[in-house]
């Protein structure tokens, strides 16, 4: 219920109207919180055991600044979401946190504190060295590196439509 929730907020949800080298931001979103899942185990291996939940939270709230950066686009004070995640990260943070707690009211579920610091954490830091919080966790590393790899690689849609079609039934 969870994460069935946080795929139907309206700042995830916004992120179907953007486009970046024509794929839908939230069609990169999932497919970087796929790869995160994909590699998962292989990550536990070498760095022993990771925190599944920020992870994949992480993962699909990185981008939400996308959103709000584009619908300020020609006015006054604007700034890119690659300049936010150089300059005022915590921005970013902001936003998450606004995404899950829609998800709490609506489900009484939420993150733990620590949870919560990792995700955090990870939103922060998923530029990588193209932002100003480097990644200090094997979670964080993990989506900066799915991110990077969705990013240059899969500038056409990387999941086949009927993979989507049931989140797109539930919203």
């Amino acid at each position: 219920p969870f994460l069935s929730a946080l795929l139907k907020t309206p700042q995830v949800q916004a992120m179907w109207n953007l486009r970046n080298g024509g794929v839908p931001v939230f069609v990169h979103t999932i497919d970087v919180a796929m790869l995160a899942l994909d590699a998962f185990d292989d990550w536990q291996d070498r760095h022993g055991p990771l925190a599944l939940m920020p992870t994949l939270v992480g993962a699909l709230l990185h981008d939400l600044t996308k959103v709000t950066a584009r619908a300020t686009r020609g006015q006054p004070g604007h700034v890119s979401h690659s300049t936010i995640m150089l300059l005022d990260p915590l921005a970013a943070v902001v936003e998450a946190k606004g995404a899950l707690a829609i998800v709490s009211d609506e489900t009484g579920i939420s993150l733990n504190d620590a949870e919560m610091d990792m995700t955090s954490h990870i939103i922060m830091s998923h530029h990588g060295p193209w932002g100003s919080v480097a990644p200090r966790c094997p979670e964080a590393a993990l989506v900066h590196s799915c991110d990077l790899y969705s990013a240059r690689y899969y500038r056409q849609p990387p999941i086949d439509a009927n993979d989507i079609l049931q989140l797109l039934d539930t919203g």
